[in-house]
């Protein structure tokens, strides 16, 4: 009887500390989509998956190992306990992985089914690249949580990089230095995604994957997202002088600045280096993380 009111209090006590763990791990003015255990970060540019597995223990407070029930160690029965927890993580991820979409055309789902570099790359990305740190959770459950940068995902989708040189459209525009760009889309279809264009209002790409510096990419991502100027002034990507800009409206998912605001962006090699290194925040609506 005492074993299992043990037994029961410790449940309850891993459900509350699982709770306290995942709330910490996403604060609460971060763009997020939630999939299960699942978060992806679209401020910090991170995704985190967490899991738990429950060790087996008889009536009498026997562990049993959670695959063949054989008894065992309660060290044993956790480090089974971990393992599983990983696993389950894992998969976790690599499912919610699926709802990223990568460009205007293009979804992670849709890249897995037809393509066999990321179907590979996805698998030994995650098993290799991911942060994990597993832990107890008072006597009967073993967590695992798992990260990993978003930027690292374009190492698995089939496009090049080809770092072209922006377009020469400014022109005699003033030149003036940026250490960022932030635009906010609110109120317009944009959605978040890996590699997201910039349009001007002719129609011209002035963002996007054909001018990024791809190893700066991976390393930090392409562009954050936020739900206010606030957020977005104070990320890393703003530096200390970012343009801001509200966007005219939207094509394709993703936003289409002024000609005047693209001349203007474009007028220092200084910004625009910092627009090759990535250096663009996108503020979307808050209503805007369920859809």
């Amino acid at each position: 009887m005492i074993q299992q009111l043990r037994y029961s209090i410790a449940i309850f006590l891993s459900m509350v500390i699982t709770a306290g763990i995942w709330a910490h791990q996403v604060q609460a003015d971060d763009f997020t989509r939630n999939y299960r255990n699942t978060s992806i970060n679209w401020t910090k540019e991170i995704i985190i998956s967490a899991s738990a597995a429950d060790i087996r223990i008889t009536k009498e407070g026997q562990p049993l190992n959670i695959d063949t029930g054989v008894p065992t160690s309660l060290n044993r029965a956790r480090q089974a306990a971990y393992l599983h927890a990983r696993t389950n993580a894992i998969e976790e991820m690599a499912m919610s992985i699926q709802h990223i979409i990568v460009d205007p055309d293009t979804t992670m789902r849709e890249l897995l089914q037809r393509e066999t570099f990321t179907q590979a790359g996805l698998a030994e990305l995650i098993q290799k690249r991911t942060s994990s740190r597993v832990y107890p959770s008072g006597f009967t459950t073993a967590h695992c949580r798992l990260s990993i940068p978003m930027g690292e995902l374009l190492q698995v989708i089939p496009y090049t990089f080809p770092e072209h040189e922006f377009p020469n459209i400014w022109g005699d525009t003033i030149p003036t230095e940026y250490t960022g760009l932030i635009v906010d889309a609110r109120g317009l279809e944009v959605k978040p995604m890996l590699l997201p264009s910039l349009f001007d209002d002719t129609g011209r790409e002035i963002f996007g994957r054909q001018y990024i510096h791809s190893p700066i990419a991976v390393e930090k991502g392409t562009v954050a997202y936020c739900y206010n100027e606030d957020d977005a002034m104070r990320h890393a990507k703003s530096g200390n002088r970012p343009f801001f800009t509200i966007a005219a409206r939207a094509t394709r998912g993703c936003p289409v600045l002024s000609s005047d605001d693209a001349r203007k962006i474009y007028s220092s090699p200084v910004t625009r280096k910092n627009l090759k290194n990535c250096n663009v925040i996108i503020i979307l609506n808050r209503e805007d993380e369920s859809s």
